[in-house]
């Protein structure tokens, strides 16, 4: 099972169905962490599913994010390079107009959700099973960063939403902190009872590092059908930079901002 994690203090949320990703992010009054797995689903045409590696934590300017779900990654090789799903792109986009970050992830959410809609009335024309199978499982996407000294943790929840056969309406849910916050704040997708059961009790004597580290490897080990996987890349933000704290050779060094 699968469970989708918005913590204030680790409050669990229903099931959700989620491809192929675990992520984890972490804020306090600091500090903010991001950690996940590195197995990607690519979803071909048949509606068959092949695996590679990537790094799912990506850097626009001053915006660190990482995604799950069906369109939650960058183009496969096998795939469009130019696709407007892409998060990079749409983020690219919505942050050239400038503004703070919640104007920011307003404006992407918008741009977003219309790509969305757009791509899968393509897909339903062209590949039925591919089709059924992506408009089952929303769109995680956590955005984190720093707006001069206040660490801001923003998420984002894609979903379709039917209408008859197709769909017409991508349902937008939103959690921010600010405004809401708790001390720790934190908002995670895994599998299995590793996040369900976990207590804050824990960062008492543990590091964040640590804790991050030790849920995403659970989780993927309760991975039933081996979706997520190892290794696992952490990135640590300050109002002073960004630095990981490990990372594959996927991974990009943090560019200046």
């Amino acid at each position: 099972m699968i469970w989708y994690l918005h913590a204030a203090f680790w409050q669990l949320l229903l099931p959700a169905v989620v491809g192929a990703t675990t992520v984890i992010t972490m804020r306090t009054a600091t500090d903010i962490y991001i950690g996940a797995d590195s197995k990607v689903a690519s979803m071909r045409l048949d509606g068959s599913v092949s695996y590679v590696r990537q790094c799912k934590i990506g850097q626009v300017g001053n915006i660190f994010f990482a995604a799950a779900g069906a369109y939650g990654r960058k183009p496969m090789p096998s795939e469009d390079p130019n696709s407007r799903l892409d998060i990079r792109s749409s983020l690219i986009k919505s942050r050239a107009l400038g503004g703070t970050m919640h104007q920011i992830i307003a404006r992407f959410s918008d741009v977003y959700a219309d790509e969305i809609l757009r791509t899968l009335e393509i897909v339903r024309r062209s590949s039925p099973k591919q089709y059924e199978k992506a408009t089952t499982s929303p769109v995680y996407v956590y955005f984190v960063g720093f707006e001069g000294d206040t660490p801001v943790s923003l998420g984002r929840t894609f979903a379709p939403r039917k209408s008859d056969a197709a769909v017409t309406t991508i349902r937008i849910t939103e959690y921010d902190c600010p405004p809401n916050c708790a001390e720790p704040h934190v908002v995670g997708v895994g599998y299995g009872n590793i996040i369900k059961d976990f207590s804050p009790d824990v960062l008492k004597t543990r590091s964040p590092t640590d804790v991050i580290r030790e849920i995403v490897e659970l989780s993927i080990k309760e991975d039933p059908e081996q979706k997520s996987g190892i290794p696992v890349d952490i990135l640590h933000l300050t109002k002073y930079g960004a630095s990981w704290i490990q990372k594959k050779k996927e991974c990009p060094e943090i560019k200046p901002y």
